[in-house]
């Protein structure tokens, strides 16, 4: 255990020859950790204002405790307890301890073949630079494992345990980050009452996020994800599923079932139902009726 001042740091490094030397061994080519730590505490010159160049180097940062900042490709970005920081090789980046409250992190560099799968499968389709994975002592006890064994030395077997605690711990992240994702989407079959609830209705893109309480983007993202409509458009169907019905088991006026699912416009309606079902209202209850 290392000290400095008033901050606790814990850091092991690889020699660069070393690491070119395990490489060759075909099961630390596609996975290998280079460097990790855990730092804590206040210092008045490390990990305040680190600036990283682009490097073949893989690296995720976890914080537990305090407040710190990250920033890449230009945005600035505020990191929490529970928050994750994940950036890919040859990407500039800087980052450093908030004065007041400073974090305590733990955090890992890595290089090899299947890195950037990893980092892919991690950040996702918005390409994500923090994950919020909350509090998590399996995620730090990932952290702890790794530096221990690298503190042993050079020996392979400590550098071949490393890789696969690496490989571990961002199978458990993607695997929790997936978890959370899923228990989200289950909750749309609440979503799906509310549009039925609501046939009558105009309800909006806000309204339908707003009752799920998720900004409008990730909202569509999700709900797409699950049932490959957008949430409106879905909603636009059910209305016209509904209106299929009405004109095919009543002798209301098409204007009138119009009116009944919200649409004041029959004309506008008409062409939105043909846009749906492929044909005019009108020929719809023809045909059908």
């Amino acid at each position: 255990m290392k000290k400095i001042n008033d901050q606790e740091t814990r850091y092991y490094r690889i020699p660069e020859k070393i690491v070119q030397k395990h490489q060759k061994n075909k099961l630390l080519k596609d996975m290998m950790v280079v460097s990790c730590g855990y730092r804590s505490g206040k210092h008045p010159t490390i990990g305040y204002d680190v600036h990283k160049n682009p490097c073949e180097e893989y690296f995720l940062k976890y914080c537990t405790e305090g407040e710190g900042w990250y920033e890449v490709e230009g945005t600035k970005y505020r990191v929490r307890p529970g928050d994750l920081i994940i950036c890919k090789n040859w990407q500039a980046h800087k980052y450093g301890a908030m004065d007041k409250n400073p974090w305590t992190v733990s955090w890992v560099y890595f290089v090899g073949n299947h890195g950037t799968d990893y980092m892919n499968l991690l950040q996702g389709e918005k390409t994500s630079h923090i994950i919020h994975l909350g509090l998590d002592a399996k995620i730090e006890s990932y952290f702890y494992e790794m530096l221990k064994k690298m503190e042993k030395g050079y020996a392979l077997q400590y550098h071949l345990h490393s890789a696969n605690v690496l490989k571990s711990l961002l199978s458990y992240i993607h695997m929790k980050s997936e978890t959370k994702l899923l228990n989200k989407m289950n909750k749309f079959e609440d979503v799906l009452i509310y549009m039925k609830q609501n046939l009558y209705m105009n309800i909006s893109l806000d309204d339908m996020a707003d009752h799920f309480s998720l900004s409008k983007d990730h909202f569509t993202k999700l709900f797409k994800k699950q049932y490959g409509f957008t949430p409106v458009d879905y909603f636009i169907h059910m209305k016209m599923q509904r209106a299929c019905k009405l004109l095919t088991t009543t002798q209301e006026p098409i204007k009138a079932i119009a009116q009944e699912l919200g649409y004041q416009d029959y004309y506008y309606f008409s062409r939105l139902f043909k846009n749906k079902i492929g044909i005019s209202p009108k020929m719809y209850k023809e045909r059908f009726n």
